[in-house]
C-alpha cells in the first residue's frame, strides 16, 4: 500500500463580491515565517519583503495588502505553498513569491490582523453589508 508522503492542498482566500475587479501582485517575504491566507501584510522599509501588518510604530506598520494564499517561507526566503512544511518536493516546489492582495472586496471575517488603521493604510471602505473594499 502506498503512503502519503505529503499532500498538496491549494487554500485561496476568495474576493467576497466583485472577484472580476480584485488585482495580486506578487511579492517576496520575510524568511522563516508562516502565513494563513487573509493576513494583513506590511512591507519592511528596511528590505522591501512582506512581514505581518501590526498597528503599531514599528516598520511593519503599515497594511500594503492582504495574503491571498497560505505559506510557509524558508531560511533562503522560498516560498511554499503550505503551512506545514518548507521542504521541496514535486508536490511543494519552492517559489520565489507568492500572490498578495492589493484590490479588492473581502469579508473581515476572513482576514487575520485587520483593524480601522489597515483600511485606512489601504485606502479602503466598508461596504453596508460590512465587507470591506479597497
Amino acid at each position: 500500500m502506498p503512503t502519503t508522503l505529503q499532500t498538496f492542498s491549494p487554500d485561496l482566500l476568495v474576493p467576497s463580491q466583485f472577484p472580476e475587479d480584485a488585482r495580486m501582485v506578487s511579492w517576496t517575504f520575510k524568511v522563516s515565517q508562516t502565513y494563513a491566507k487573509g493576513t494583513l501584510l506590511a512591507k519592511l522599509a528596511t528590505t522591501g519583503l512582506l512581514e505581518a501588518y501590526t498597528d503599531a510604530t514599528t516598520a511593519i506598520s503599515t497594511c500594503v495588502g492582504i495574503l491571498a494564499q497560505s505559506i510557509k517561507t524558508d531560511a533562503s526566503g522560498n516560498v511554499y505553498y503550505s503551512t506545514t512544511s518548507a521542504v521541496a518536493s514535486i508536490d511543494n516546489p519552492p517559489f520565489l513569491s507568492a500572490p498578495v492582495y492589493v484590490k479588492g472586496t473581502f469579508r473581515t471575517s476572513d482576514l487575520t490582523g485587520y483593524d480601522a488603521a489597515a483600511l485606512a493604510d489601504l485606502q479602503g471602505k466598508v461596504l453596508p453589508n460590512g465587507d470591506i473594499q479597497f
